[in-house]
């Protein structure tokens, strides 16, 4: 004997048969490859993202600027122009928990000037900030930015050597290294802690 569902019944199989989050989509006979298709990729995906926590930078405490004493770690910079040099004061090296954003002083060298600045790097937007400036010429030449905003990365390696400094010690892909990796590429050692880091540094964005 056959038996006859109501219509009640055959929408509540309907339902349980489709995945939570998904809206069933008919056939497309253009389409050599939907039968093989999972239902996640035929269907059309529902997405709240109303629950999504945007991204926001963490508070920042600027810590003294380097002393003559301080561990400058040289960096070595194509981009940068010969007559500079470009150090890391790897003593004030910190990676935020809170908004992942590795801020440092760097200190940019020529003859017997510097420039003198702390600054963050934002791997995951490729962007810097700038939050201070130091003059050690004067006891107390420390001088705050006073609107610090969140600048690109430049468009070409050539003109902009803090790409450079991303790409070379500061970034593995979209991620920060750790103070440690960024100390320990600044000792040419990092290579040989993680040698397989060439496969996740090729996740960078596209140069536009």
């Amino acid at each position: 004997m056959r038996s006859h569902r109501s219509p009640l019944s055959v929408l509540l199989i309907a339902g349980v048969l489709l995945a939570p989050g998904l809206r069933a989509a008919s056939y497309d006979g253009s389409d050599p490859y939907y039968r093989q298709r999972s239902p996640n990729q035929t269907g059309d995906f529902q997405y709240d993202d109303s629950k999504d926590v945007p991204w926001r930078e963490g508070s920042t405490q600027v810590p003294p600027p380097p002393g003559e004493d301080a561990p400058l770690g040289q960096l070595k910079l194509d981009s940068l122009q010969k007559a500079f040099t470009a150090h890391l004061d790897t003593s004030t090296l910190g990676l935020s928990p809170v908004d992942g954003v590795l801020r440092y002083w760097l200190v940019v060298r020529s003859g017997g000037s510097a420039t003198i600045s702390y600054e963050g790097m934002n791997c995951r937007t490729r962007e810097y900030k700038i939050y201070a400036f130091a003059d050690p010429r004067e006891p107390d030449g420390l001088r705050m930015v006073r609107e610090p905003r969140w600048q690109l990365l430049g468009i070409t390696r050539r003109s902009d050597y803090r790409w450079e400094l991303a790409d070379s010690y500061l970034c593995i892909g979209t991620n920060a290294k750790t103070p440690a990796d960024v100390i320990g590429t600044i000792g040419g050692y990092y290579q040989r802690q993680n040698p397989f880091s060439e496969y996740t540094d090729n996740t960078r964005p596209q140069i536009p």
